[in-house]
């Protein structure tokens, strides 16, 4: 079964990583890569 996101979760998804990715790019884009693949 498949998540199916909110609008409000993608954008609390979004902050999460803009706020991750100040400091760790590259982590980031890994953690957005990891919530796609289980989600």
């Amino acid at each position: 079964m498949r998540l199916s996101w909110l609008p409000a979760a993608l954008e609390d998804r979004a902050a999460i990583m803009d706020y991750i990715g100040d400091d760790n790019p590259v982590a980031a884009v890994e953690l957005d890569e990891t919530f796609e693949a289980v989600a």
